[in-house]
């Protein structure tokens, strides 16, 4: 189990970030302080919306989630002008939730591999061969707290975003979003030159 967060103090904060965690494992500190994309200002913005609902009229066939998704929306804010926007958060973050899943998969495979190799390595000491290993499994710990900070970060860039476009949701719905699987990553949306 890895450790809790531990938000950093206001005073830790770079000027413009939006949000700072530290996790502390072992011999271990992993921090990161985020500072807000130019993106995120163009989120929320008539533009925005309008290229949210053709990307989302274009792919909610393939993604038909989608729907499930503009429906629940929909329900607790009706009316919302920036309806469009919040499915893109949704299909965003929980494709970010998928790839993060991905990430850890191939870590634990990757580990497991480097770790058989050097149990099997006859040419190392067996003295040598357990710092060998501790190494491993410190970079491991290390990797796996780096993919949670970066988790949680977004995750809470989803909340804060949701929140601007469409007010607070209810826990309840934002649960139901969990049930999204993104069968393909969302295409960028950019703003027009």
């Amino acid at each position: 189990p890895h450790p809790p967060i531990r938000p950093l103090k206001m005073s830790d904060l770079s000027p413009g970030s939006t949000s700072s965690y530290a996790f502390v494992h072992s011999n271990v500190v992993v921090s990161t302080v985020s500072v807000e994309s130019p993106m995120e200002k163009w989120i929320g913005t008539d533009q925005y919306e309008l290229l949210a609902k053709k990307d989302y009229d274009s792919t909610v066939e393939f993604e038909p989630y989608l729907k499930k998704v503009h429906d629940l929306i929909e329900s607790e804010r009706p009316g919302s002008e920036r309806l469009f926007s919040a499915i893109r958060m949704v299909y965003e973050m929980r494709a970010d939730v998928l790839e993060k899943r991905r990430d850890l998969f191939d870590l634990e495979y990757s580990f497991n591999a480097k770790m058989g190799r050097i149990r099997a390595d006859a040419s190392f000491p067996a003295r040598d061969k357990q710092s060998r290993l501790d190494v491993e499994i410190n970079d491991m710990n290390a990797e796996k707290i780096r993919i949670g900070v970066e988790s949680r970060r977004n995750y809470d860039r989803f909340l804060k975003q949701m929140n601007a476009l469409v007010g607070e949701l209810n826990e309840a719905t934002i649960e139901r979003f969990a049930a999204f699987e993104p069968r393909f990553a969302p295409r960028p949306l950019r703003p027009d030159p």
